[in-house]
């Protein structure tokens, strides 16, 4: 019973995130296409992004998941490089040495 339990959460928090990171996404596009933005209000938007991100990598990136991660960032319009680059340097705020998943999960 557990098991389903923490699947549903899963599925709960994927949903959650997915949602967040779109909106996020959409908005670091528009204020980097803006003159007037300023670099600190972009850096703090990408580091949202890159908080949520790499949530979302640690919870798709997980054993059983069947590498997830690999195709879900062009689900949400944002290129895997840019995608692994965000959650990288949010690990390294975090003092986390990453391999190819966040905490060594693969």
């Amino acid at each position: 019973m557990e098991s389903l339990l923490d699947n549903d959460n899963d599925v709960e928090v994927e949903s959650r995130l997915n949602e967040e990171i779109g909106v996020l996404w959409g908005e670091n596009t528009r204020v980097a296409g803006l003159k007037k933005a300023s670099s600190a209000e972009l850096r703090l938007l990408r580091a949202k992004l890159a908080e949520r991100l790499f949530e979302m990598k640690a919870l798709l990136s997980r054993p059983g998941r069947g590498g997830q991660w690999r195709g879900w960032p062009s689900t949400v319009g944002i290129p895997r490089s840019t995608a692994d680059r965000l959650t990288t340097r949010h690990s390294e705020t975090l003092g986390i040495v990453t391999g190819d998943a966040p905490l060594e999960a693969i």
